[in-house]
């Protein structure tokens, strides 16, 4: 949070923009001191990936979609109007129908702005491969 600050402090500086954050960062000490600051764009990119708990924990995310949602409250109630948007990932392996169905309620729950969806693709170095 130091270094929000004093780069808010820089003269001149109209606005800052966070990008890609991990959810458990968003409490509510950090969404209030993101608020108090004018130069502040309430845009925030929350990684979900999934909106189903037992393919989170397959993809080793440490959150849950009650998780998740406390902290889009969190920001709902700090801000006016943020901008809440998101990736997510379908056909991760393993997902099955129901899953699916899960993350397709999550994503209505939520009420995001904007979603970024992709197709599960293999990445070396990740769990599933």
């Amino acid at each position: 949070m130091d270094l929000i600050r004093r780069i808010h402090a820089v003269p001149g500086l109209e606005r800052i923009r966070l990008g890609s954050l991990e959810p458990r960062i968003i409490t509510e000490e950090f969404a209030g001191a993101l608020a108090a600051m004018p130069g502040f764009c309430p845009h925030f990119h929350l990684s979900l990936q999934s909106g189903c708990d037992e393919t989170l924990k397959r993809m080793n995310r440490h959150y849950t979609t009650e998780d998740y949602l406390r902290r889009c409250e969190i920001l709902r109630n700090s801000f006016a109007d943020p901008a809440i948007t998101t990736d997510v990932i379908a056909g991760f392996p393993g997902e099955t129908d129901q899953e699916f169905q899960k993350t397709r309620e999550f994503l209505e729950k939520v009420h995001f702005y904007e979603m970024h969806v992709f197709k599960y693709s293999r990445r070396a170095g990740t769990r599933a491969q």
